[in-house]
């Protein structure tokens, strides 16, 4: 769909504004992820699956390999940074499996069988297995988009969390503390992600997705993102404290 050396004649010749985007771009990303980090220590349960997880580990991993080797070949000390930033984003994802293999394998993982007790092993082992899917998939999709620096993939993680993070909590259909900040965060997020060329990161490099098409695409999602807001601000019964 387009190669490195299409994009990196606008990097080189407006280097700060690359930056400053991929910064921005790259931090409002993360911010859904401090979210549920924050749900997984305070309510000890996270809004994304298992699968959600793999696929985030999957292009974060894809994605820090490419950069490591673009620094090898190119030397630009940013490619370095976004790599190590990359590495930060697996050690979160591990950190996420911890937590979850921790406080909620019995209903991640029940299922598997059938309703009997998971031990911490079986666990790990299933959860592992899938994280290794995931970096898989992530390096065939790449390969299948033509997508060489992972950004349209990195454009799909943004969509995956904004559409699967509210179905989670409303089904649950309980408000708890951090839920709000999270569905803030996603809207945040998928809007910055459908900016237009000039403003946002992956319109700007990848000219081709300036097309009424995925101004349409883009208004969808943030509608979805909008209504995760208004199902964690009005629809769900207010947050209490416990006593």
């Amino acid at each position: 769909m387009y190669t490195v050396d299409q994009v990196m004649p606008y990097v080189w010749d407006h280097q700060g504004l690359t930056i400053a985007m991929a910064l921005i771009c790259y931090s409002l990303g993360f911010l859904p992820y401090l979210a549920n980090m924050l749900l997984q220590i305070k309510q000890k349960k996270g809004v994304f699956p298992l699968w959600t997880h793999a696929f985030y580990i999957g292009a974060d991993f894809t994605f820090a390999v490419i950069a490591f080797k673009q620094w090898l070949e190119i030397g630009w000390l940013f490619w370095i940074l976004l790599c190590i930033g990359n590495w930060v984003f697996i050690v979160v994802e591990i950190w996420s499996l911890h937590n979850c293999i921790k406080n909620e394998r019995q209903a991640t993982f029940g299922w598997y069988k059938k309703g009997e007790e998971v031990s911490k092993g079986y666990a790990w082992a299933r959860a592992l297995i899938s994280y290794a899917i995931g970096i898989i998939f992530c390096g065939c999709l790449r390969a299948i988009l033509g997508d060489p620096m992972v950004l349209i993939i990195f454009l799909l993680t943004s969509c995956v969390c904004c559409v699967v993070s509210p179905l989670v909590y409303e089904r649950r259909g309980e408000n708890t503390k951090g839920l709000k900040f999270l569905a803030v965060a996603n809207l945040i997020n998928i809007t910055y992600a459908f900016m237009p060329a000039g403003i946002g990161y992956y319109s700007t490099l990848l000219p081709f997705l300036s097309t009424p098409w995925m101004t349409i695409t883009g208004i969808v999602f943030v509608l979805i993102a909008a209504y995760g807001v208004y199902v964690a601000f009005v629809k769900l019964p207010k947050y209490e404290a416990a006593a």
